[in-house]
């Protein structure tokens, strides 16, 4: 009978997990469906596209970086090992991404299970499959949603230790945490709350010096977690002698979190630095340029790690009590119902999926937070002694995670790994204040009520006035997603709408213009990138744009006083350096473009521009031979939208491969 009995207890478990991602995945798999539909499916930006473009160069065998790691490089492995096999596509990773949150949602329910009874587990298995945010983030090729996997993950097998003294958990425990590290390092908070707990709880496992106890298990997980570290650290040192165990990125982000200026929520930089060719994030780059630029030379990952930390320190004890003062908006901010934006605006982005929009209207941060708060609170007031310990591993993880945010910026993705947790407890506080009601104490429950109505309006002021207004941000990405895509006239419409509430942005008239151009309004481009100069007299890229412009309208003089405007701005535009040489190449100056040429190739030999532009000029000259050698090497080096305009480029057409040539016809 018992063997019965325990078989049955085992399907009911089974049956509650797969009842729970099978709702969890249902939302999800609506979601999915709608999202291929938005403006934001299959155009990548900001961290999306670097992670993208990282994938896609590990996917074709470029392993190892030229620099330390940046960002923390396990989601970027992961995805490029996944279009290794797959193809580059948005689908996939995404469905997986969603799959892995389904798996959250039945963590969720075990560790409310554990922590409290089964009836708080339903609760908690629903609402984490239900929860918008999660859902949402699920969908975006980010390395968050990760994280809200590897929180519960190591939160319940920290539980499973607690009640059971077996190795295998302790390992286990060590092999996510290392594996966790390497997706985004702040996890390791967590980590090392676990080992104070095992530590300060040894009797547990046999004493804090026995061969199985406290300090033992420590070690093993320390040992693992390191374990899983050297191979980002070997790849750093290797790249640029960096001995950084993991990334770089949390000294440039400690600083922008505290600098003079932080306003606790805001995630740009200081000063913005221009790039010329691939996707290059602005954090890296200002971190790089601006650190050498104070320096004076050139300096490996882990010098401009310590440049920042550094810089960071002299700001905190120089303003002390302005950071402190920073330090206590940042938690407000954190438990603040309003999300805010990182990327992209949740609101906004969910307007564009009806299921998950409606949803997020009644089950969202608002929400969670005063219910999960409430839950903490109760927790610790009401929890049996034998489950203290399990509810302050829980509270534990909230808190790590709280400071692990705080101590650079807070916004929604950031905040989110807090609540698969967070969750847990609301369901606590739910399940609490209904078995008051239904056994008549309604003197507990109405002060559960008052409390909750209290963390309620406290958590949803307006504190800061953090949260203003911002639609033309959003219609700007909308516009720049179409414009990716191809989709012109949808592109087209949304910069339209975004220059009448922004007419002051630079980029907005200049990515108009660059539409224009694809519609082959010439004159209306070259007015939007003259605006866009103007607007903003420090970049070259508006400028560069002028030049081409020009060139096309057959004004070569005009082109090269742009493309020199642009150089002045950069001298390192090479871009406008191959522009210049085709302008003056156009006014007969060929010597000089040439000679101009020749120096981009000289600092960069694939430099398919100039390949190209070189070949051209070549083939009017009737250097067929040469010209058809860069041809050949550009042709090879450039991707396939590239690859295209050169051979549509009459200059070149007596120089094309045959077989191009008999395609062409």
């Amino acid at each position: 009978m018992t063997d019965l009995g325990e078989n049955g207890e085992d399907r009911r478990h089974v049956s509650a997990a797969l009842v729970v991602f099978g709702v969890a995945f249902a939302i999800r798999a609506v979601f999915l469906f709608q999202s291929l539909e938005t403006p934001y499916f299959g155009a990548p930006f900001l961290d999306e596209k670097y992670f993208y473009e990282w994938a896609k160069r590990i996917s074709h065998g470029q392993l190892s970086y030229e620099q330390a790691f940046f960002r923390a490089p396990l989601y970027a492995y992961t995805l490029g090992g996944l279009f290794a096999i797959a193809g580059p596509n948005f689908f996939l990773p995404k469905l997986l991404q969603h799959l892995l949150g389904s798996v959250a949602a039945v963590l969720i329910f075990k560790i409310a299970e554990r922590c409290f009874d089964r009836r708080t587990a339903w609760v908690a298995g629903l609402l984490a499959a239900l929860y918008p945010p999660l859902i949402f983030f699920e969908g975006e090729m980010l390395d968050i949603s990760l994280q809200c996997f590897f929180y519960p993950a190591l939160i319940l097998i920290g539980l499973r230790s607690l009640s059971d003294p077996r190795w295998r958990w302790t390992m286990l425990f060590g092999l996510v945490a290392g594996t966790a590290a390497i997706a985004r390092p702040n996890i390791l908070l967590l980590v090392a709350c676990w080992l104070v707990l095992q530590v300060v709880l040894g009797a547990r496992w046999g004493g804090w010096r026995a061969p199985h106890g406290g300090f033992a298990r420590a070690g093993a997980i320390v040992a693992l977690v390191v374990l899983w570290m050297m191979p980002p650290l070997i790849h750093n040192v290797r790249a640029d002698g960096s001995w950084v165990p993991i990334s770089t990125y949390a000294g440039v982000n400690l600083y922008i979190g505290n600098r003079e200026m932080a306003d606790g929520y805001t995630a740009s930089t200081p000063r913005p630095y221009e790039f010329f060719g691939d996707y290059q994030d602005s954090v890296e780059l200002f971190a790089r340029r601006e650190a050498e630029i104070a320096v004076g030379q050139p300096l490996t990952g882990s010098e401009i790690q310590r440049f920042w930390l550094w810089r960071t320190w002299e700001t905190i004890t120089g303003r002390l009590s302005h950071c402190i003062g920073l330090l206590l908006k940042k938690i407000v901010l954190f438990w603040n119902g309003y999300e805010i934006r990182n990327n992209k605006d949740v609101y906004f982005a969910l307007k564009f999926t009806p299921a998950l929009d409606w949803l997020h209207r009644v089950w969202n941060f608002r929400v969670l937070a005063p219910l999960g708060l409430l839950g903490i609170a109760l927790a610790a007031l009401r929890r049996p002694a034998a489950q203290r310990v399990e509810n302050l591993w829980l509270a534990l993880g909230v808190a790590a995670h709280m400071v692990s945010v705080v101590l650079f910026f807070v916004c929604d993705r950031y905040r989110l790994p807090v609540t698969p947790l967070l969750i847990v407890f609301a369901a606590g506080a739910l399940t609490t204040i209904w078995q008051w009601a239904n056994e008549g104490d309604f003197r507990q429950a109405g002060f559960a009520a008052v409390g909750l109505a209290c963390l309620a309006f406290l958590t949803n002021l307006p504190w800061f006035d953090m949260s203003p207004a911002v639609a033309h941000k959003d219609v700007w990405n909308v516009a720049n997603c179409y414009k990716e895509k191809g989709q012109l006239d949808e592109a087209l419409r949304w910069y339209e709408r975004f220059v009448q509430l922004n007419a002051d942005f630079a980029d907005g008239w200049n990515n108009l213009g660059e539409v224009y151009v694809r519609k082959n309004r010439i004159e209306d481009a070259l007015a939007c990138f003259e605006r866009a100069a103007r607007l903003d007299q420090r970049v070259s890229l508006p400028w560069n744009n002028v030049g081409f412009c020009r060139l096309k309208l057959g004004d070569p003089e005009g082109a090269l006083s742009a493309y020199e405007e642009a150089i002045k701005r950069a001298p390192n535009n090479r871009i406008a350096r191959n522009g210049r040489a085709e302008a003056l190449a156009a006014l007969g100056r060929e010597k000089e473009a040439l000679a101009e040429l020749d120096s981009l190739l000289v600092d960069d030999p694939d430099f398919v521009l100039a390949l190209w532009t070189k070949a051209a000029i070549l083939a009017r000259r009737g250097d067929i031979a040469e010209a058809s050698d860069l041809l050949n090497r550009a042709l090879e080096l450039a991707p396939p939208d590239t690859a295209a305009e050169i051979r549509a480029d009459p200059a070149l057409t007596q120089v094309l491969p045959a077989e191009t040539k008999e395609k062409q016809r």
